[in-house]
């Protein structure tokens, strides 16, 4: 659908998912980057994840400058690309990784972008890679599903930040949609939306109340255990000492 033939009506559907979307995503990777500096830990965050993350970002956000969509229609990914970039930071310095060495390689990583959309190697460098784009996205958010799988702690995860992405998914569904009946970008987007729906569900799971009194219960009876293991052991020393006292006792006696 051309952008001079659209209803006024839908011109307006399409003008709201634009600001709200570039709007939300100004702030989407904030919440996450809080909680992280607030714990000081990225128990159930997936490292791997926000670095896939990062690369399908990216090249999502080439392919739309290479392929002169308007500005309105993607720039959300500017943002989204930035807010990686500081969270995997914010993440090495946690864990003790930050160095030089990461510093230099976000520097490399900005410049090989920008030549890639200023058509180095090849002009159809980025419309190649971009058949990428969807693994790259969906090999995130199931690394990420699975980090809360397997650590069941999700109290590091932020779910606004999910449920942030979760929308955005669906306001590009409607504008790309309408504008560019992009399919690539469109298949993208769905999957992205169902991920980031798993994935905020199974952060609400490990949060919800049955599943923290679980693990302080579980907790507690192997206090409790190790408790009694150590009365018992105790009571049978003092046992032994009372038998030994008597024994030397009744020696002393007979001599």
């Amino acid at each position: 659908m051309s952008a001079t033939t659209i209803d006024p009506f839908w011109h307006s559907v399409i003008t709201f998912c634009n600001v709200s979307t570039i709007s939300l995503c100004m702030i989407c990777k904030l919440p996450q980057i809080r909680a992280i500096l607030a714990s000081g830990s990225v128990k159930g965050l997936s490292v791997q994840s926000v670095m896939v993350e990062l690369l399908g970002y990216t090249i999502v956000l080439g392919y739309n400058v290479v392929q002169g969509y308007p500005l309105a229609s993607f720039m959300e990914y500017v943002f989204l690309v930035v807010q990686d970039i500081i969270l995997l930071l914010v993440i090495f310095r946690c864990i003790g990784k930050l160095d030089t060495l990461k510093l230099g390689m976000v520097g490399m990583y900005i410049a090989l972008f920008y030549g890639f959309t200023q058509g180095v190697p090849h002009p159809k460098t980025l419309p190649f890679l971009m058949r990428f784009a969807t693994p790259c996205s969906a090999s995130s958010k199931i690394l990420q599903l699975r980090a809360i799988w397997e650590t069941k702690n999700s109290q590091t995860v932020s779910v606004t930040t999910w449920f942030i992405s979760a929308y955005t998914c669906v306001s590009r569904i409607i504008t790309n949609t309408l504008l560019t009946g992009d399919m690539p970008l469109l298949v993208n987007y769905f999957i992205g939306l169902v991920l980031n729906i798993s994935i905020i569900g199974s952060a609400l799971y490990f949060r919800m109340p049955n599943k923290t009194p679980a693990v302080v219960a579980d907790s507690s009876s192997k206090t409790n255990n190790q408790s009694q293991e150590d009365n018992v052991k105790q009571s049978g020393t003092a046992t032994s000492s009372e038998d030994e006292s008597e024994t030397v006792t009744e020696s002393d006696k007979n001599k």
